[in-house]
Parts: C-alpha cells; sequence; structure tokens
C-alpha cells in the first residue's frame, strides 16, 4: 500500500504536538526586605507548616506552570530552585497547587514563604 506524502506530513506534525508545548514553570519571588541579600544555598527543606525552630521570612513565593504541568513536584522544584538562588534554607508550601484560568489558558499556581533559620 502506497502512503500519500501528505497524511505522512499529517502523522508527523499531530506526533510532534506532545512536543510542542512541553511542562513549563516560572518562579517569582517578593522579597520580604530587598535590601537584605544572602548566599545562594546548596539545599532548600521543603516544609508543610512553619519549624519550630526560629526563622525570618526572606520572601513570598509563586510558582506559575503551564496546563502540561502534571505534577506538583515539577511545580516545588522550580520553586525550590529560585530559592535557593535568594539564600532561602527552606520554604514552606502548606497550601497545594491550584488551577487558574486566564485568557492564556488553563496554569497551575503554587504558593509558599522562602525562610532562614536563625
Amino acid at each position: 500500500m502506497k502512503t500519500h506524502p501528505t497524511w505522512l506530513l499529517i502523522a508527523l506534525l499531530l506526533s510532534g504536538c506532545a512536543t510542542l508545548f512541553p511542562p513549563q514553570a516560572v518562579t517569582n519571588a517578593a522579597l520580604s526586605d530587598p535590601s537584605q541579600k544572602f548566599a545562594p544555598t546548596q539545599s532548600v527543606d521543603l516544609l508543610e507548616a512553619p519549624p519550630k525552630q526560629p526563622f525570618i521570612k526572606i520572601a513570598r513565593m509563586e510558582t506559575l506552570g503551564n496546563e502540561e504541568v502534571m505534577s506538583e513536584v515539577f511545580l516545588i522544584e522550580d520553586m525550590r530552585a529560585t530559592a535557593r538562588e535568594i539564600g532561602a534554607q527552606a520554604i514552606i508550601v502548606p497550601y497545594g497547587r491550584v488551577r487558574k484560568f486566564t485568557p492564556d489558558g488553563i496554569h497551575w499556581l503554587l504558593q509558599g514563604d522562602a525562610i532562614r533559620y536563625q
């Protein structure tokens, strides 16, 4: 059976659709005190509630992922990477992700606080 070139082109385009929109996330941090700078950290603890030991909140964080993000872990790891850059030692993420509907489509939103232990 001979395959028509048009059908082959359509099949190639459709098979590529899954890779046109890979999972993506971006994290923004609103620093509590922008004049206070910390050296980047090597690791960031993930907490669901504030720790018992004393700490200071250094930023409010928000991670927005596109519709293709199927795991909350993907969002948390993006948040953790940004937290390392700003010098956080832990992030408190008690809320879980929520769906956000925007004119651009459906997005996943995760919020948390970046902290340093005292």
